[in-house]
C-alpha cells in the first residue's frame, strides 16, 4: 500500500475511505486492543474499524509485557477501586461467555482483545502472563466471522470486529450494526478495488 493516498480521518487507503459510513456508538464497556506491530499498519486491519465506531475504545500496538506497562498498572489501580476487567482469548482455562452471561457482565467492565494473526496473538499470550491474572473468556466455538476479504489460519477464528461486537451483544446488549455497517462498507470497498486494478 505504499503510495497510495491515505484518508487523514479513518486511515484507510482513499480508494477504499469509509468515512461517509462510520456511525459512532457508545458502551459502557471500556475495550483495550493490544496489537500487534505487525497489523497496525495493514491495509485491511478491523481494530481500526473499531476505534472508528466506538471512539472511545483504545489501540495499544506492542508485543510484550513492558510495552503494555502502562496499560497494565491502570488495570491494577482501576481493579483496587474495584472495576474488573477480562480478556477475550480461547485459553484451554477460558470459560465460554454465552454459558456465563450473568457472571460475564459483572465482571468485564473493561474488555480486553488480542490483535494479531492467530499465531501472533498467541504469542503475545505468552509474551504478557498478566493477563493470565484476569478473567478469561472465548466465544462459543462455531462463532460466525463476517470477514470475506482477509483469511484466517485458524479455523473458525475471528476479526477483533467479530469478537468485539459479539461480545457487547452478550455483555451489554449493545446494537453492534454500526460496526457490522462499517465492516461491510470497507469489505466491499476493497473487493470493488481489487476488481478494478
Amino acid at each position: 500500500m505504499t503510495g497510495r493516498k491515505i484518508c487523514s480521518a479513518c486511515q484507510y487507503p482513499a480508494v477504499v475511505c469509509v468515512c461517509s459510513v462510520i456511525t459512532q456508538i457508545a458502551v459502557d464497556v471500556e475495550i483495550i486492543i493490544l496489537q500487534h506491530p505487525s497489523e497496525k499498519n495493514r491495509a485491511k486491519n478491523t481494530a481500526r474499524l473499531v476505534s472508528l465506531v466506538i471512539p472511545d475504545a483504545k489501540v495499544v500496538v506492542g508485543e510484550s509485557a513492558a510495552d503494555f506497562e502502562q496499560i497494565k498498572q491502570r488495570l491494577v489501580d482501576r481493579e483496587s477501586a474495584g472495576a474488573r476487567a477480562a480478556v477475550l482469548f480461547p485459553s484451554p482455562e477460558s470459560t465460554i461467555l454465552s454459558e456465563n452471561f450473568e457472571s460475564a457482565s459483572n465482571i468485564i467492565q473493561t474488555l480486553i482483545l488480542i490483535d494479531g494473526t492467530w499465531r501472533k496473538a498467541k504469542k503475545m499470550w505468552q509474551l504478557n502472563p498478566w493477563l493470565w491474572t484476569l478473567a478469561v473468556f472465548r466465544l462459543e466455538a462455531g462463532s460466525k466471522s463476517r470477514y470475506r476479504i482477509r483469511k484466517g489460519s485458524q479455523a473458525g477464528g475471528l476479526s477483533t470486529l467479530d469478537a468485539v461486537a459479539l461480545t457487547l451483544e452478550i455483555v451489554e446488549g449493545a446494537d453492534t450494526e454500526p460496526l457490522y455497517k462499517a465492516f461491510e462498507a470497507m469489505q466491499y470497498k476493497w473487493q470493488q478495488f481489487s476488481e478494478s486494478e
